[in-house]
């Protein structure tokens, strides 16, 4: 019974220990290895992306703060009229448009 037992475990660890399986069992885990290693970097890239995306949003957040300021001094009609003529060169019927080049 013991010689059985004992002959049963041979049997087991020359299949465990065999090359096929030796074979598939490195295989799986070099498999799982580049899985790691592929997410881990996917996760480099993202978290650069990431603090990037961050940077523009702040800076987007002061553009609009600036923008607002702006919009919020220019209360009256007056102040909006004289804004768009200074940018965008438009003008009152009867008027016209005069541009000063420097050299």
């Amino acid at each position: 019974m013991v010689l059985r037992e004992f002959q049963e475990k041979k049997i087991a660890r020359r299949l465990i220990f065999s090359a096929p399986v030796l074979v598939v069992v490195l295989a799986l885990s070099f498999w799982m290895i580049y899985g790691v290693v592929s997410a881990f970097v996917t996760l480099r890239e993202l978290s650069g992306k990431n603090q990037k995306l961050s940077q523009d949003l702040e800076e987007i957040k002061k553009s609009r703060k600036v923008v607002e300021e702006k919009v919020n001094i220019m209360d009256t009609e007056y102040d909006i009229d004289f804004e768009a003529r200074k940018n965008f060169n438009l003008k009152k019927p009867g008027e016209e448009v005069i541009l000063f080049v420097e050299e």
